[in-house]
This record gives C-alpha cells, sequence and structure tokens, in this order.
C-alpha cells in the first residue's frame, strides 16, 4: 500500500527535512541537473506520452505482485500480461520508438516474447515474500523513501531483495552502476539491525 501524500508530510514534520528524495529523483540529478530542475522545480511533465516502458513495467510488477500476495494463479499471469499488452499496443498505441515504426515492431516484437517467457517460466520463491515494501533511508541529512520490489528472509534469516526487472539485462561495469537503489534498500536494512553480511541484492 503506498503512503499518502499526507502520511508523507507527516515523516518530512517528524524528520524536519524540506524533502523526501526517490531513487527516481536521485537518478535524474545525476544523469541531468538541467531536466532534474524541470521535473522537480518547475513541474513539467515529460513529453513522452506515448512510452510503453513505463506501462508495462508497472503492468509487470503488479501482476508478479498479485501472484505473491496469492490474488491470483500461476496461469493467471499470462493471461494478465497479455491483456496488459494488448491495452497498451493496441488500445492505447503505446510505442518502444516513436520515430521507427520498423524498430519500435522489431523492440516490441522482442519484448512481448521475453515477457510470455518471464510468466510462462517463472520458478516461485518459496519463501514468504514481501512486496513493494515501504522503506525510508537515512543518508546523512537527508531521507530516502522507496518501495522494495520485493524482500525475503530465508531459512539461515539472510535477507534477500529483489528488484524486478522488465526491459533491461545488466552485467560488467553497468551492473555495478545500476544497483544503487538495491544498495540504499540494504542500508536501510542495515539501519535496522541486520550486518551487512546478511544482506543479498538480486535482480
Amino acid at each position: 500500500m503506498r503512503l499518502t501524500k499526507e502520511e508523507l508530510e507527516e515523516i518530512k514534520n517528524k524528520y524536519d527535512v524540506d524533502n523526501l528524495w526517490s531513487w527516481s529523483r536521485v537518478s535524474a540529478w545525476h544523469t541531468s541537473k538541467y531536466e532534474w530542475f524541470l521535473r522537480y522545480v518547475q513541474h513539467v511533465e515529460p513529453d513522452r506520452t506515448d512510452c510503453i516502458y513505463g506501462q508495462e513495467g508497472s503492468y509487470s510488477h503488479d501482476i508478479i505482485e498479485k501472484f505473491y500476495n496469492k490474488e491470483i494463479q500461476y496461469d493467471d499471469m499470462l493471461t494478465e500480461f497479455e491483456d496488459s499488452w494488448n491495452m497498451s499496443r493496441n488500445v492505447l498505441g503505446l510505442k518502444f520508438n516513436r520515430n521507427d515504426a520498423t524498430k519500435d515492431e522489431s523492440i516490441a516484437e522482442k519484448y512481448h516474447e521475453n515477457l510470455k517467457l518471464f510468466f510462462q517460466n517463472h520458478q516461485p520463491l518459496n519463501h514468504n515474500l514481501h512486496t513493494e515494501h515501504f522503506a525510508l533511508i537515512h543518508v546523512g541529512n537527508n531521507i530516502l523513501q522507496g518501495y522494495i520490489d520485493a524482500w525475503y528472509q530465508d531459512n539461515e534469516n539472510d535477507i534477500h531483495i529483489i528488484d524486478w526487472k522488465s526491459s533491461s539485462i545488466y552485467t560488467g561495469n553497468t551492473l555495478t552502476e545500476k544497483s544503487g537503489q538495491l544498495v540504499c534498500y540494504a542500508m536501510y536494512f542495515m539501519q535496522n539491525g541486520i550486518p551487512i553480511e546478511k544482506i543479498h541484492l538480486h535482480f
């Protein structure tokens, strides 16, 4: 359950901070300070209203979350994905590449097939999985807030933190560069008494 604006305001008042940072806000700052200014100071909405990545990523997260929360059965995941895909592509007309129809279709074909394979072949984790877990992380004088996609505690009492990815495969240096959000979530558990050697990060 996502916190309300009122609940977030209470947290800001409790810790006497003007802002609660999110990973997307941190990432935007490091990527382009000008775009960060437009988005978070001027509140200019991005012009990519027809981009499918965010939409399908959110749908896919919701589907896997509903499965682990026992709201749907295993076979329902593929059905729900196909329904979301039809809505995104055929009803809303969302695109992967709005400037090149051939590239758009090529990316869409691969994306669709990969997500189908995931929902058809996902090996369920045999642990009590916590999903969309709200976390507050102290970073210097700042407070970072976020929602952990999923985490569980194994039989050795180790903590496993999972970040579901629907459109990226990270290897080599990129794997390290893209792990910042997971590292922040590891800090959350460390700040709640879990030793670092008992924490494991997963994409």
